[in-house]
């Protein structure tokens, strides 16, 4: 891991698969402190689960970006967890 996102808190949607899942784990890698979310929730967990286990800090949260419930619960959880957010990933 490097430390160019170090202190950072990245907000990525779509983090259970794919682009957004990859973006998670990158961004992770660089020092960021992730909050990934999906409609998938099993899948966004492990993702999460995976970043946790390569030494990251991350969290997961279900929800729907079309849903602006959803989404503003996505913003809340990320403040809650990490204390600040930085960056969106949608």
């Amino acid at each position: 891991m490097t430390d160019r996102l170090a202190g950072k808190v990245a907000l990525i949607t779509g983090a259970a698969s794919g682009m957004g899942r990859a973006t998670a784990h990158l961004f992770a890698s660089e020092g960021a402190n992730v909050a990934g979310t999906d409609l998938r929730q099993a899948d966004v967990d492990k993702v999460v689960d995976e970043i946790k286990a390569m030494g990251g800090e991350a969290v997961a949260h279900f929800g729907d970006v079309a849903d602006w419930n959803d989404s503003k619960a996505m913003i809340e959880t990320a403040l809650k967890t990490f204390g600040d957010l930085n960056i969106l990933v949608s």
